[in-house]
């Protein structure tokens, strides 16, 4: 009869872990978008940048086993960069500036987050 309890007591224990552990270490509390390697291009024809969106835990670490979809617009300067990749599953986009000066507007909206964030990246002139 003991045992019985027994199992009864570490059934429900391990239920209510795996219950907090799915909830506060697998699931997306915030999304965060990481730019690199800075957040200003030049006007060199060669001058890369990437935005990715990063999903946070409860614990604010990256969670584990997902990603945070995102829908990406170009607002504005869509003439002045060159788009290497694109991929809004996995939430991030990579461009390349043109021999072009100006100001870019990239509006990310995450499939997590309740309104889109927008980066404002100038592009300055190249100087060598």
């Amino acid at each position: 009869m003991q045992s019985k309890y027994l199992i009864i007591i570490i059934v429900i224990v391990c239920a209510v872990a795996a219950f907090l552990v799915f909830h506060y270490y697998f699931s997306i509390y915030e999304v965060v978008y990481l730019i690199e390697p800075q957040k200003k291009l030049f006007a060199d024809n060669n001058s890369f940048l990437t935005i990715k969106a990063k999903p946070l835990n409860a614990f604010g670490v990256k969670a584990p086993f997902r990603n945070a979809p995102c829908k990406i617009k170009i607002i504005e300067g869509k003439d002045l960069i060159d788009i290497i990749e694109l991929n809004e599953n996995e939430g991030y986009i990579k461009i390349k500036a043109k021999n072009l000066t100006g100001t870019i507007i990239i509006q990310i909206k995450s499939k997590f987050a309740l309104l889109p964030t927008e980066f404002q990246i100038n592009i300055e002139p190249n100087l060598t």
